[in-house]
């Protein structure tokens, strides 16, 4: 047997196993006994102690019977101890013997120490006693270890000690540890041949089934595995067969997966050829990098926007050959490192005279095998300025609603002033022509701020698209007005409105816009002055014009408006592009390219089309042509009329104190008695106490705490019947649309005169 076999090493085991158990016994053993000697030894001698103990007590009493104790205790004690000497030390060798010591541990009795020695000279008892009275423990007493148990016998101060070997102490438990040691050696000898067999016949399958694991490593599969049993071996000789049979199965498999193989790897190269073409197909350019920065990819769109080709690129630093002013190489190679995904939006890449705007992301490579990096840019120029265009147009809705704020809070003021002239109007005599004269052009000037602000409001409202009939004269009106106030001095406003049928179907806002759009442009072509004219005529396109024209038109009638300037003029080339989005001849900041655009739309919303003529130096002529309309424009005309006079209680609610003190004795001047209040919450208050004597409720629309909206809902929970009216500066059409829907009496815009207020209060209260 071999050292190195496994019967060998199985064997050694089972050995080692057995004298670890043995050795474990004999421990466990020999403390177990010893515990158990302990026990009964302490047993024994304590009894051995008590008749000793016993003794000296009865001799004790008879000494104290003599009634002279002092005279006769020595002799008491002599006899006694004379009965110990012949009762203990009889033999001449004594091992195991009770000794007497007095409270000073003086000897009174030992067969070997003289009377009077001091066992303190050998070991010092105070300190090995566990107790004063009775104990034992375990020292050396003349280079022997023993062990001492001990009692006190108080009458006399004696200490009463008996002392014991150690070895004599274990002993029966040291000749039984022995003799079980050499059973279970015996044991062990007589029954390592039989197992030295058994193991030899057990392991040998599996020597067999060694044997013929080499000879299949080495490519010898046919080998007969004749191993039938049932047990383990049987069980791992069969996994042996079925794993021969496998490896027979691979061999096969694996020729022909070497002959798919070949077949996938040239789908494999199809594929990466399908990638590469992919990569050059798109738009975007493709950069590969290394962790060094190292160029390793470099698409198509990438030669064609640095004009390198691929075979130079490759290889060489990317800082080199396409550098990004705004990104460092370095920032790169550090977010590859820490497996980030970088972002750089909107970098600025210019080309001649053209600014274009690159977005930049670095995917770093997710491979385990590969490190780098992949590098995107995307032209992202059109997003941009669209982007830009949304913000300038978010700042042209901000100006709108600043307008419009602007003018709220401008006719509060406008209609304190109208409102203290009319009051003052009642107040003067009116042959006092001078003071007329005054106060005719205080209302005077406020009625054109008033047109002036209600302009604002149109410019900066957002209604949506409607086709309503409109008269084009009003539009070109309103707008020139507005235009004298905000345009260079320097430019002379012409207007011939020539026009027979001013009417078109479509929407006031949306032309106006259009108009206003057209005049700013020609402004702007006009720095050092000049002369915008804004005329209108009516012209008639027939079949054939329609058909050929690139608007949807129908034949008919149409009102040409022509916006006409004495400009620098377009250039020729530009003609073409003036109405694509974005397009702009301004410098970068100032415009935003969607102006004419919105124009080309607007007509084409209106079934209606756009023409531009210019000459360089000459200045630029824009013609918009709308269709016109059948439906005549209804007018009411309505006639002066004297101050309508009322009675009733009226709720006054205005935030504005000068409207309070303005209109409160005009409304006493028509015959109206006037409550007030500053806001809504306080009209609320004032309407619950005196509802019954309240004909008709005047509020303000914004105001602190609660606006005029809510003030109306709270107030028809109260009285659904209520008549209430809106008085505002400005107010969004949405509002007065659902108010109007849930029973709102009227509504007048600030500021207004004293007869309009009288004609409404009127109509509502009859």
């Amino acid at each position: 047997m071999h050292f190195r076999s496994i019967t060998a090493k199985l064997l050694f085991l089972i050995i080692g196993t057995y004298i670890i158990t043995l050795l474990s016994i004999l421990f466990i053993a020999d403390k177990q006994l010893n515990k158990i000697l302990d026990k009964s030894q302490t047993e024994i001698y304590h009894e051995k102690l008590e008749l000793i103990w016993s003794e000296l007590d009865r001799t004790e009493q008879r000494l104290q019977k003599t009634g002279l104790v002092e005279a006769n205790v020595d002799d008491f004690q002599n006899s006694v101890l004379s009965q110990f000497r012949k009762a203990y030390y009889s033999e001449d060798e004594l091992t195991v013997y009770p000794f007497i010591v007095d409270h000073e541990f003086k000897v009174i009795l030992h067969p070997t120490v003289p009377k009077d020695s001091d066992l303190l000279d050998q070991y010092n008892w105070t300190e090995l006693m566990p107790a004063p009275h009775q104990g034992q423990f375990t020292t050396q007493f003349m280079g022997v270890d023993k062990w001492y148990i001990y009692q006190e016998f108080a009458p006399w101060g004696w200490l009463v000690c008996y002392t014991v070997p150690v070895s004599e102490k274990y002993r029966d438990a040291r000749s039984f540890i022995s003799m079980l040691l050499v059973v279970m050696l015996m044991f062990m000898i007589l029954i390592l041949p039989v197992l030295t067999i058994l193991l030899v016949n057990f392991i040998k399958p599996v020597v067999r089934l060694t044997e013929i694991s080499q000879k299949m490593a080495e490519g010898e599969l046919d080998h007969h595995i004749a191993i039938t049993s049932r047990d383990e071996i049987g069980v791992l000789a069969q996994s042996f067969k079925n794993m021969q049979s496998s490896i027979k199965q691979k061999l096969e498999d694996l020729n022909h997966e070497n002959t798919e193989r070949k077949k996938i790897e040239g789908e494999l190269q199809k594929a990466r050829n399908y990638i590469v073409s992919v990569i050059e197909s798109m738009p975007s350019v493709l950069i590969g990098i290394d962790t060094e920065g190292i160029v390793t990819q470099w698409n198509s769109r990438a030669v064609e926007l640095t004009k390198i080709p691929s075979s130079s690129a490759v290889g060489q630093p990317l800082d080199q050959i396409f550098p990004f002013p705004d990104i460092d190489l370095l920032s790169i190679l550090s977010g590859i490192q820490k497996g980030i995904v970088q972002f750089y939006p909107q970098q600025v890449r210019s080309e001649g005279d053209m600014v274009n705007y690159d977005d930049i992301t670095i995917y770093p490579l997710k491979s385990i095998d590969e490190q780098g990096a992949v590098i995107r840019i995307d032209d992202v120029t059109d997003k941009t300025l669209l982007e830009e265009q949304l913000v300038q147009a978010q700042k042209m809705d901000a100006i709108g609603q600043l307008a419009g704020g602007i003018a709220h809070d401008f006719n509060n003021m406008l209609a304190g002033i109208t409102g203290a002239a009319s009051l003052l109007q009642t107040m003067i005599d009116s042959k006092d022509d001078k003071s007329v004269k005054y106060l005719n052009l205080i209302l005077d000037a406020s009625s054109k701020a008033a047109d002036l602000t209600s302009k604002l409001l149109t410019f900066g409202r957002k209604d949506s698209i409607s086709s309503t009939s409109v008269n084009i004269h009003e539009i070109i009106n309103g707008t020139l007005a507005l235009l004298e106030r905000t345009l260079d001095r320097r430019i002379i406003i012409h207007c011939e409105n020539t026009a027979d049928k001013p009417i078109f179907s479509g929407d006031y806002s949306t032309i106006q816009n259009a108009l206003m759009n057209l005049a700013i442009n020609s402004s702007h072509a006009m720095k050092d002055g000049g002369v915008l004219t804004v005329s209108t005529r009516n012209l008639f396109f027939d079949e054939y014009y329609c058909r050929v024209s690139p608007f949807n038109l129908l034949p008919g009638e149409f009102i040409d408006l022509a916006v006409s300037d004495t400009g620098v003029g377009i250039p020729p080339d530009s003609l073409g592009k003036i109405f694509e989005p974005f397009y702009t001849t301004k410098e970068h900041g100032t415009g935003t390219g969607l102006g004419l655009s919105s124009v080309y739309g607007a007509m084409q919303n209106h079934k209606g089309a756009v023409k531009v003529e210019s000459e360089l130096g000459n200045g630029t002529v824009f013609h918009l042509y709308l269709p016109c309309s059948k439906q005549e424009i209804r007018v009411q005309i309505h006639k002066e009329s004297a101050l309508k006079k009322g009675s009733g209680t009226i709720l006054l609610i205005d935030d504005e104190e000068i409207i309070r003190l303005t209109a409160e004795p005009l409304l006493k001047k028509m015959g109206y008695n006037v409550l007030l209040a500053r806001d809504g919450i306080e009209g609320l208050e004032v309407y619950k106490k005196e509802q019954s004597h309240i004909s008709i409720v005047l509020s303000d629309m914004i105001m602190p705490r609660m606006n005029g909206k809510d003030l109306f809902y709270k107030i028809r929970e109260i009285n659904p019947t209520c008549l209430f009216v809106i008085s505002s500066g400005f107010t969004k059409d949405e509002n007065l649309s659902e108010m109007r829907a849930d029973g709102l009496s009227g509504f007048i815009q600030k500021p207004f005169l004293t007869e309009e207020l009288g004609k409404l209060l009127d109509e509502i209260l009859h």
